[in-house]
């Protein structure tokens, strides 16, 4: 019985780690370029034993995009529970996670990622709730004097979304990679739609 314990303990740490090294490749090369040869050759396993653990290579992907997404929504739950912080603090912690996540990724994957309809549906399921998510904290910011109250927040999550999309594919822009498209687009945005005393706050916390 503990043999077998063991080895269901064994496989799902390989699920994980394959999981975890499939993204890094898919982020840093593009998903195209990576295959699942690829991959059951860095783990020294087989095709076969790859293939149980995830049918192809889109349900490794979607797998990965959750992962991912589900460790960066629980920090951000957990940083708001353990700070007693504006709603300013918690626009700029996410503002860094987010840049420290994009700066492990290049373009190529958000073009890669249009080619595979379930990981497109899934981001698309995602950004609705950042949308609820992030309508919640607009509301926060006005209340608190930081973010204007003539601004639709709908459209401008739709336009901030739909930017990043258009600009990555502009291949002299991506050539400067991900942390600088989102940082520049970032900026834009908040500087946007914040009143001057989000502003100067803005330019305090992040002042180079």
């Amino acid at each position: 019985m503990r043999k077998k314990e063991a080895n269901t303990t064994n496989r799902m740490e390989l699920r994980d780690k394959i999981l975890e090294t499939a993204m890094c490749e898919f982020f840093e090369r593009g998903i195209r370029a990576v295959k699942m040869d690829d991959i059951a050759k860095l783990f020294t396993i087989s095709k076969r034993t790859l293939y149980e653990m995830y049918p192809n290579k889109e349900a490794l992907l979607v797998e990965g995009l959750r992962r991912h997404n589900e460790q960066r929504y629980e920090y951000m739950q957990k940083y708001i529970a353990t700070h007693d912080t504006g709603v300013m603090d918690i626009l700029i912690e996410l503002y860094h996670v987010r840049l420290d996540s994009f700066s492990n990724i290049s373009p190529i994957f958000f073009t890669d990622i249009q080619k595979y309809k379930k990981a497109v549906q899934y981001v698309r399921e995602r950004r609705q709730l950042r949308q609820q998510f992030a309508h919640k904290y607009f509301k926060m910011g006005v209340e608190q004097g930081y973010f204007r109250k003539d601004i639709d927040y709908r459209i401008i999550s739709v336009v901030g979304f739909s930017a990043m999309e258009i600009v990555v594919r502009d291949a002299e822009i991506a050539k400067k990679g991900m942390r600088y498209i989102f940082n520049n687009l970032v900026c834009l945005f908040i500087r946007g739609f914040c009143t001057q005393k989000g502003i100067s706050l803005i330019d305090k916390k992040l002042k180079p």
